[in-house]
């Protein structure tokens, strides 16, 4: 889970739980032709208007990696950001359910385009990230996103917290909603989900972080190895001298003397000259 700092760094972009329904009908998704009055009878997107977002890019289509086999044997590895895109797009679901055209219709999920008006029931598996403009006891699994220490979600229409992955009234692709339903507008497709994006923030930042961290660990153990050594060898010449000290004494007490290096000289001395 990212922090609150890399949080409002990453998704500083996505304000539309922060928007009023009239806001966002009128504002940032005039084209969803959405009924405030009538929220389940909302007209949804044309078609023509369809062709142009998918043209411009703006639809759920993200093509899948594949390794490239040659040699009938040897096959490339997939990079880390690959291995989870391919994980992503095993937890959408092949279809989606939307209004078009003033009708409801069933389409695949990768032609779910933005400000498709999507409609949300228990079963089913969040196409795109949506912000929920009516719902009628609907709660999800967030555990594909937030991880399984998370409990369910209970979403509603109004803004809970100001973080887009704390808010209530947002769901994202691969969500599972567990009972009741929901109508809400897509605010995310393809590349542009956010699980998609923090695996490409993850992917690209921790390395050099890890990098650091190895060459910081590896130089403090090589430090407290220095240090112990060092007080080893302190410990053992201590010793040394205490035990050589030891036994000079032991000797002293045997002969009644105290031989130093002096008085071994003197004898020498006396002896040539005997």
């Amino acid at each position: 889970m990212l922090k609150i700092k890399e949080q409002l760094y990453l998704f500083v972009d996505i304000q539309e739980h922060t928007y009023s329904l009239d806001v966002l009908s009128k504002t940032y998704f005039p084209h969803s032709n959405i009924d405030l009055n009538n929220l389940d009878q909302s007209f949804g997107i044309k078609t023509k208007q369809i062709e142009l977002l998918t043209k411009e890019g703006a639809s759920n289509y993200i093509e899948r990696p594949e390794q490239v086999s040659f040699c009938f044997c040897l096959r490339t590895r997939l990079t880390l950001e690959e291995s989870l895109l391919i994980k992503f797009l095993d937890i959408l679901p092949e279809k989606a359910t939307v209004r078009r055209q003033g009708e409801v219709k069933e389409i695949d999920t990768r032609d779910v385009v933005y400000g498709d008006v999507v409609l949300l029931k228990a079963g089913q598996i969040v196409p795109a990230d949506c912000r929920i403009i009516q719902v009628d006891n609907m709660v999800v699994d967030v555990s594909s996103l937030r991880g399984r220490n998370f409990p369910p979600m209970e979403v509603t229409t109004e803004e809970t917290d100001i973080l887009p992955l704390k808010t209530k009234n947002l769901v994202f692709a691969g969500y599972k909603v567990i009972s009741g339903s929901a109508i809400g507008i897509a605010i995310a497709v393809g590349k542009r989900c956010v699980q998609i994006r923090m695996a490409e923030y993850i992917c690209s930042q921790p390395k050099k972080k890890q990098k650091l961290t190895k060459k910081k660990s590896r130089s403090q153990n090589k430090l407290t190895k220095n240090q112990s050594s060092k007080s080893s060898v302190v410990t053992d010449t201590s010793e040394m001298t205490a035990r050589r000290k030891k036994s000079s004494k032991a000797n002293a007490t045997r002969t009644g003397t105290t031989p130093t290096r002096i008085q071994r000289k003197e004898s020498v001395v006396c002896i040539n000259n005997i």
